[in-house]
């Protein structure tokens, strides 16, 4: 069904997007379609008429909208990208992907990937935070997590740098992360080594495509990055470049709820 929606202010008529919901079989396949509209009209004229459409505000100079991934990673919603996240999870190799969508958080700084990453996991597992995050809600954001662990509580909590593991390592944690439910995978990367713009980035992984041995990562920075698929020894190797604030390789971190005992 199509629809045009419009929102009536004190002056004007403002025209937004149509959007067009595309039915089909495959869950992977359905996308909204954005038909562009005249962004403004005059309350009173008609729609039509040159003198009254306003123009868009041309962008701000030195900003971006989103970059262009690098050819060794596959955007996930590309025709690649969701044959093999068909392939991924035919294979049992997706069992956290839904828990981290369902609470997919968008860094709200540029500086919270880690933070974002982390409110990510805490609510895909439905951690209670005990304490209120607006109104009567408690529930994990970025903005409500600090860095409070030392070296030797992270390394007894399954978080390893580059130079304490090994690939034959990471695989283990990537695999254990894409088929144990609730078993999730966070890891801190340079995002040089992947072909990108930026320095060190944190993200969780939502999948394993075995055959191919490539990893999903769910980008929180989803203003710069879409969700991508990328072979798992180069985003081993990507964890080897030194942090320039600590002067230690990345690394990754394994995280999941405590089993009662």
């Amino acid at each position: 069904m199509l629809g045009r929606l419009a929102l009536l202010s004190r002056s004007r008529l403002v025209s937004v997007p149509t959007i067009r919901l595309l039915h089909t079989t495959s869950i992977y396949q359905r996308s909204l379609e954005i038909v562009q509209t005249r962004p403004y009209t005059t309350k009173g004229c008609p729609s039509n008429s040159e003198k009254c459409r306003t123009k868009r505000t041309p962008p701000a100079p030195n900003t971006h909208y989103r970059r262009t991934l690098p050819d060794t990673l596959i955007n996930l919603t590309s025709p690649q990208g969701r044959q093999m996240f068909q392939e991924a999870l035919n294979d049992g190799a997706m069992v956290n992907f839904l828990p981290l969508v369902g609470n997919f958080t968008h860094q709200s700084d540029v500086a919270m990937c880690g933070p974002g990453s982390l409110a990510m996991v805490l609510n895909a597992v439905e951690a209670d935070p005990g304490r209120v995050w607006r109104g009567i809600w408690r529930w994990y954001s970025d903005d409500m997590l600090e860095c409070c662990e030392t070296v030797e509580s992270m390394r007894a909590k399954d978080a390893r740098r580059h130079d304490q593991s090994s690939l034959e390592e990471f695989t283990k944690a990537v695999e254990e992360s894409a088929t144990e439910s609730g078993r999730h995978l966070v890891v801190s990367f340079s995002r040089q080594s992947l072909g990108q713009t930026g320095i060190g980035h944190f993200s969780p992984i939502a999948g394993y495509h075995r055959a191919k041995q490539m990893v999903l990562v769910l980008d929180v920075a989803r203003f710069k990055y879409p969700s991508y698929w990328v072979p798992i020894e180069l985003l081993w190797q990507s964890m080897a470049p030194l942090d320039p604030d600590t002067n230690q390789a990345r690394g990754y971190f394994l995280l999941s709820r405590p089993r009662p005992e």
